[in-house]
């Protein structure tokens, strides 16, 4: 799972860098074309959720609890699938051909991942990475079901 963890920050990097470099390379033809503003706020918007990616994928164990409230959806196959693919499409908004290059490379790893952390162990109902502790009843996060088990603990009949 490491690898996936490091794919997915340099896919991070690569959407934040995207679009500045295309500013700096084709700005004549974004100019022209009359998006200046919307690729500003495209180029905010990538940068502002590539962030939140590496920020995930850093992992840092004093924020565990309020990532996993946050970023619950980043624990389950289909939450980080569809979240791949949102980055994927905004990178698709932009003017440079890079940009369909790696948003591709999105939409692709996306898929990839969909498969993989659909069948691996780890993220199966109970697994050690997932956040629900049953499919179809349970609570939101593994944070939430380990209070809860404390509670039960602490002193009842």
């Amino acid at each position: 799972m490491i690898a996936i963890r490091v794919l997915n920050v340099l896919l991070a990097v690569l959407l934040m860098l995207v679009y500045p470099v295309a500013f700096i390379t084709d700005f004549e033809k974004i100019q022209t074309d009359g998006g200046v503003f919307t690729n500003v706020m495209l180029m905010l918007y990538c940068t502002g959720f590539s962030i939140m990616l590496i920020v995930f994928e850093a992992r840092v164990a004093r924020m565990d609890k309020r990532m996993n409230h946050l970023f619950g959806f980043m624990f389950s196959f289909l939450g980080r699938a569809l979240f791949m693919c949102f980055l994927g499409t905004l990178a698709f908004a932009g003017t440079w051909t890079v940009n369909l290059v790696v948003g591709s490379v999105a939409i692709a790893f996306a898929v990839v991942q969909c498969i993989i952390m659909y069948n691996h162990p780890a993220f199966q109902t109970d697994g050690e990475l997932s956040n629900r502790t049953s499919r179809l009843q349970g609570s939101y996060s593994s944070v939430d079901a380990q209070e809860a088990g404390d509670d039960d603990k602490g002193g009842g009949t």
